[in-house]
């Protein structure tokens, strides 16, 4: 097992002919599924189908059980960010923008095809191989959608709470909602602290809303001016304002 959610679980696997290593998520297939529910793995599907990029976990296959529906893909061997984080506290700053970079060229891809990702966070930012950075992939696509370009979505509190930009707790949201999560995942990378924080949910969701944060930490007086320049242009709460992934690239 590689890790396990309220959708099911993911383990490694292999393919019996060719020995090939794969990662398979299970998403249980429950009898009172609801129509909500079916559309939404059937959309996580179509979307991991039309995906082809080399910072994007390649999609093999989708099997389709009885009691549970089994989509197969790339295994990324080195694990997630954020078991990195824990074991290195944080990144040096060339090492952060070049993770940095590949995030935004793979949701840059996305965002031209009509996808928002919606969940971006170190948990779904997985390494191909070692620690290197030019090796890191995205993942999980299942809070995923397919979009109009600048089209609203009328949905909120959709995805992780630590990440979640304000305008998915108050509003409506567009594709910018995914810069935040990475201008959020930069602040984190280069300093081993989140940029918004709070004792419970309500507190947190208060601290993202008001959005505000600081460098007043020893580590970013290491930290160069474009990166802190690179964030401050993400965590903008005007969507309007904030970078799209062009132009943070």
């Amino acid at each position: 097992m590689l890790g396990e959610g309220s959708y099911g679980t993911v383990h490694a696997c292999f393919e019996p002919i060719s020995k090939a290593e794969r990662s398979v998520k299970f998403i249980k297939r429950e009898k009172n599924h609801n129509e909500v529910e079916s559309d939404k793995i059937a959309g996580e599907i179509a979307i991991l189908s039309s995906l082809d990029h080399p910072n994007i976990a390649q999609f093999y296959e989708v099997i389709n059980e009885t009691t549970r529906h089994c989509i197969v893909s790339e295994y990324c061997k080195g694990g997630d960010l954020m078991e990195s984080l824990d074991k290195y506290e944080n990144f040096n700053e060339q090492d952060a923008g070049k993770i940095i970079k590949r995030v935004l060229s793979a949701i840059n891809y996305c965002h031209e095809k009509g996808i928002i990702h919606r969940d971006l966070k170190p948990e779904n930012l997985m390494f191909e191989g070692d620690n290197c950075p030019d090796n890191i992939k995205v993942i999980d696509f299942g809070e995923s959608l397919f979009t109009t370009v600048k089209k609203m979505v009328q949905q909120k509190n959709v995805g992780s709470l630590y990440y979640m930009a304000p305008e998915m707790m108050i509003s409506e949201h567009n594709d910018k909602c995914d810069l935040w999560s990475i201008g959020v995942i930069a602040y984190f990378l280069l300093s081993g602290d989140m940029a918004f924080f709070g004792d419970t949910a309500e507190e947190l969701t208060a601290c993202v809303i008001k959005g505000e944060y600081d460098y007043d930490s020893e580590i970013w007086e290491d930290i160069s001016k474009d990166a802190r320049d690179l964030i401050d242009a993400l965590l903008t709460k005007d969507i309007n304002k904030r970078l799209s992934a062009k132009e943070a690239l």
